[in-house]
């Protein structure tokens, strides 16, 4: 994104005036609009028939933020973010309901409180070309996809942002990084259990390559003396100019009160530089679930035939460096007893159905 700095200004945002020179050395202006016309169709499953195909118009996590920071001196800077949400086919949208947060940065690194990615989702998001569209590989890949979720909502996701979390990233060193959140349990006083997220990523970069390992675990979310948990690793490289490769496998396990359910997926990705553009390429599988429930946990059940493969095609064509049109087409083929959905902009949806779309949009950053 193209950051736009504001210096010695005044901004105005519903009613608050906020000086750059009295707040921040630099307060900056960013944002990204993604909007998509969709055709839908899907085929027949095996519990009912297909729902009609459809045309919509879609909104693929249109953002906008600002963002500051204080020079307090010794090599340490007061820093802080807002980030909304926008939505353009119908004009809504939500204040602060991205990522957004209040910390300190220094030689030691960062350290924040806020609404937060976890590092978890953020450690292999970049692989994916078509994140966050409707067709992401977050439609098979963490189980459904949570934009901004506390310790008792969308207790099945592990692609989420976390609220009223604890967030420390490391300084790099010699291309190694951690992140680490805390979920903090402040849903305890009001359950009879004491839910909690902890989610850790470490990070190697060493130009053309990058490998990732993650691991989170939700505790109580599924019920009292309960812990879910996912690990993933992942790795991408650049062959050589406008080449890039990346590939991602990620084990999901889930505990309830009397049951357990665990889930294998790999996902595969080609972008290609072509032309004026970008060839864009993914594949995701979902394995079946292997344990004692056949009642789903999000999209998860256990058995034969509870997996999925999706395939998406695309191209992403650059007007500027900052503008470009985008065309793809996704496919997700469900196994006869698995239901899994577009992780946002989801359909009406049956077990054992195909899901597919093609799609045509443009984004602009700022």
């Amino acid at each position: 994104m193209r950051r736009r700095t504001i210096g010695h200004a005044v901004m105005v945002l519903g009613g608050m005036a906020v000086a750059g020179t009295a707040c921040a050395d630099e307060v900056q202006i960013y944002g990204r609009l993604y909007t998509t016309l969709e055709y839908n169709w899907q085929s027949s499953g095996s519990s009912a028939p297909s729902t009609p195909s459809t045309t919509r118009m879609t909104n693929d996590r249109s953002v906008w933020g600002l963002r500051g920071n204080e020079n307090l001196g010794g090599g340490y800077r007061a820093i802080w973010q807002i980030e909304s949400d926008l939505t353009l086919p119908n004009g809504t949208g939500g204040m602060a309901s991205r990522d957004s947060r209040v910390g300190l940065d220094g030689p030691f690194g960062t350290f924040f409180l806020g609404n937060w990615t976890t590092p978890f989702t953020e450690s292999t998001k970049a692989f994916d070309p078509f994140y966050p569209t409707t067709a992401g590989y977050m439609s098979l890949m963490g189980n459904g996809s949570a934009p901004s979720a506390d310790n008792v909502s969308n207790t099945t996701s592990f692609d989420r942002r976390q609220q009223n979390s604890v967030n420390y990233v490391s300084p790099s060193w010699r291309g190694l990084s951690a992140a680490a959140q805390w979920g903090v349990n402040q849903e305890r006083v009001a359950l009879s259990r004491n839910p909690m997220l902890l989610s850790f990523s470490l990070t190697y970069t060493a130009g053309p390559l990058v490998l990732t390992a993650a691991q989170e675990n939700h505790r109580d979310y599924q019920g009292n003396h309960t812990e879910d948990n996912g690990t993933k690793i992942g790795a991408s490289y650049r062959l050589f100019a406008g080449t890039v490769v990346s590939a991602a496998y990620e084990r999901l396990r889930y505990q309830t009160p009397t049951t357990a359910v665990r889930r294998d997926a790999f996902y595969l990705s080609l972008v290609q530089r072509l032309g004026p553009g970008n060839l864009m390429a993914g594949v995701t599988w979902a394995g079946n679930g292997v344990g004692n429930t056949k009642t789903p946990i999000g999209y998860i059940s256990s058995g034969a035939e509870t997996g999925a493969m999706q395939y998406t095609i695309g191209y992403d064509y650059a007007l500027s460096r900052r503008t470009s049109l985008v065309a793809f087409y996704s496919h997700i083929s469900n196994g006869s007893r698995a239901s899994y959905n577009w992780a946002i902009n989801s359909v009406p949806n049956v077990t054992g159905g195909s899901l597919s779309l093609v799609a045509l949009g443009m984004k602009h950053a700022f």
